[in-house]
Formats: C-alpha cells, sequence, structure tokens
C-alpha cells in the first residue's frame, strides 16, 4: 500500500515539474528591436546589355584566293600547325606559268640583240637593246610574281582554324579559303571605363569559368556594340587585353565574361549601403519578403561621389537597406513593430525584431 502512494506521488511531481518546464519554454522571449532604414530597389533588366565577348589569336587571317580559278593544292585541316613560309593552298597556274616561259624567251631573245649590238660597235643599237632587255626583265618579274601568286603562304608559326574550300573547287576572287592564327597569345576586347583604362596594368576577366589575369595592350574607343553601355558609364572606352597562352591552356572561341557586362539585373544605389565581402567582394544586403538577404554584387560606375550603379542577383520588390543599427545576417527575418508598441510598421527607420531562421542563399 505504501509502495503504491509513494509511487503515486512520485509521478504527480514528475508531472509538476514536466508542467512548470513546458509553461516556462511556452513563454516567447522578448524580441530585440533593431532599427533599419531602407529603400525601395528600382533595377534594370540585363538584357539590353548582353554582348557576347570571345577570345581570338592576337594574330588571324582569312587568307582569301587571289583570283577566280580552281583550287589545285589544298591538304591542311583544322588544327594542323604551320611553319613559316608553310604553303596553304595554290590555284591551277599552267597559264601563268607559260607567260613565264614567255618571258623569260623576251630575255634571252633581248640579251642575243645587245651582245650583236656590241659587237658592231652600233653605239645606238646598244642603247636600243639595253632599254628592251630592261623592259623583258621587267616582265619576267611580273611574270613570276603572278606565277608565285597563285600560292598561298604564311609569314610566321600558325595554327589553321577553319578551311573553307577543297581541292578541285572553283573559287571567286576574295573568296574565303582558310583560317590561320597565331595562338600563343589570345586577345579579347571588352567595354571599360576610361578612368580604369590604363594600357599596361592587369585586369582579371573571366574565360568560361576560370578567373584570368590579362594586360590591357591599347585603350580605344568604344566598338559600336558596346554603345548600350553609355548608360552605365560616363565614360565608355575598349581595352584590348592579352592573355599569354603558350601553354595553349586557352582556345579561340572561348567565351569571356567581364564585371563591365552586367549578367544580373542593375541598380543604382548609395555608396554607403556597399560593404566588403569575402575575398574583396563586395555585396549589399536587402529585404526580401521580410528577410535580410546578402548579395555578392559588381561594382559597374560611380555616379557622382555618393551613388553607383551596381549588378547582382535582385528580384522585384526587394528592398535595400541603407543601415541598421545592428548587424543582420543573411536570412534574419524582421517583423514590422506595430503602432502599440511604440513604433510604426512601415516607413523609413521603423522598428522590426529579428528571430533566428536557418540561412539560406538566395
Amino acid at each position: 500500500m505504501w509502495l503504491v502512494l509513494v509511487i503515486s506521488c512520485s509521478l504527480l511531481l514528475s508531472n509538476a515539474v514536466g508542467f512548470a518546464q513546458e509553461s516556462a519554454e511556452a513563454q516567447p522571449e522578448e524580441p530585440e528591436e533593431v532599427i533599419v532604414e531602407r529603400e525601395a530597389l528600382s533595377t534594370i533588366d540585363p538584357g539590353k546589355y548582353q554582348i557576347p565577348l570571345q577570345l581570338r589569336p592576337s594574330k588571324y587571317v582569312t587568307v582569301v584566293a587571289p583570283r577566280n580559278g580552281v583550287i589545285d593544292s589544298l591538304g591542311l585541316k583544322t588544327g594542323d600547325t604551320l611553319t613559316s613560309q608553310s604553303e596553304l593552298f595554290h590555284l591551277e597556274n599552267e597559264l601563268e606559268a607559260l607567260q613565264v616561259q614567255r618571258a623569260e624567251t623576251q630575255v634571252e631573245l633581248h640579251k642575243l640583240k645587245l651582245e650583236q649590238a656590241k659587237q658592231a660597235k652600233a653605239t645606238d643599237a646598244v642603247a636600243l637593246a639595253e632599254l628592251e632587255l630592261k623592259v623583258a626583265t621587267t616582265d619576267l618579274e611580273i611574270a613570276q610574281a603572278k606565277l608565285e601568286g597563285t600560292t598561298r603562304r604564311t609569314e610566321w608559326e600558325a595554327e589553321v582554324f577553319r578551311v573553307h574550300a577543297v581541292e578541285g573547287q572553283f573559287v571567286s576572287a576574295n573568296e574565303k579559303v582558310i583560317d590561320i592564327g597565331d595562338p600563343k597569345i589570345m586577345t579579347v576586347e571588352i567595354p571599360m571605363n576610361r578612368e580604369d583604362a590604363k594600357a599596361g596594368e592587369n585586369v582579371s576577366i573571366k574565360v568560361e569559368d576560370q578567373e584570368v589575369q590579362g594586360k590591357v595592350v591599347t585603350v580605344l574607343p568604344p566598338a559600336k556594340e558596346f554603345e548600350p553601355l553609355r548608360d552605365l558609364y560616363d565614360s565608355l572606352a575598349s581595352a584590348v587585353i592579352e592573355i599569354e597562352n603558350r601553354s595553349r591552356r586557352y582556345h579561340a572561341g572561348q567565351a569571356v565574361y567581364v564585371a563591365q557586362i552586367p549578367r544580373h539585373h542593375v541598380a543604382e544605389v548609395a555608396n554607403s549601403a556597399i560593404t566588403a565581402g569575402e575575398k574583396g567582394q563586395r555585396k549589399v544586403q536587402v529585404i526580401r519578403e521580410n528577410i535580410v538577404r546578402t548579395i555578392p554584387i559588381d561594382v559597374l560606375a560611380p555616379i557622382g561621389s555618393e551613388r553607383s550603379y551596381i549588378s547582382g542577383a535582385f528580384m522585384d520588390g526587394d528592398e535595400l537597406i541603407l543601415s541598421s543599427s545592428q548587424p543582420l545576417d543573411d536570412g534574419t527575418q524582421l517583423a514590422p513593430k506595430m503602432a502599440g508598441q511604440g513604433g510604426t510598421p512601415n516607413g523609413t527607420g521603423n522598428r522590426a525584431r529579428p528571430s533566428t531562421r536557418p540561412s539560406t542563399s538566395f
């Protein structure tokens, strides 16, 4: 009997303690107040600024047919390497070869006439024969140049990038036959703010998914295709970038991405909202559906001394955080403090209470 009573009391006591603990846990913690200054974020669709960039060899030539004719020899294929003076192709040249033979005969004929005039010691005849020989020699040089012109050679070490014709094909004058280039140095022309474009300085670009260091070799007026970017830059320029490529790590046609051409939405913001992130990456914070989001950004160009154009993964309805009374982690949920609690639910500088929430990426 006593044993049963003791057990019953123990159970009642255990239940009482558990109820007290649950009651204590059920009481909400006093929310911590934070004052956030924010503004609506107006964004520009990046589609109007999309300009494709790609790597090209610093030396790149499209070799064309010198005249109408049939290709007699073209044994190259894409990827072949060439040394200086390597033959690219030649056209059928029987006519040019006959013209050379005729010119050579004319030279021999006038040499004989000159020799006869000298033997006759006829001064006038010697002078005339010398002039005729000079003309014949010039005609021979012209004929030889025409014959040589039916064969195209490379003047430097090169690689074959594209072949547009085949042996036996009839081609017209100036028709494309073959593309060659020297891939030891790759180049790309990119838009830049003129103040940042300095010949001889290194710049960082992205070749597909790799960060690459290149050198600015020259600064030019902006290319025509860069004109839409004038919306973002007070002084737009083109910079020709060279990348050393003796290891053949990079290839012609690889896509190039630069911060100056925004891939995400563009916004105009106060410089005070921009802070430093990891590894030099700059960032801003926005309120998205009452949740704080940290957005990595690219700073495009200044607007005066207090504002800048930036590009980041923004969404419609985002509000830019201009300042906060305390640091806010990504993923923090904000709830407006209502009027009955001593604040206003909306407006610049309204009060909010953060509650912890797992941080998630945007």
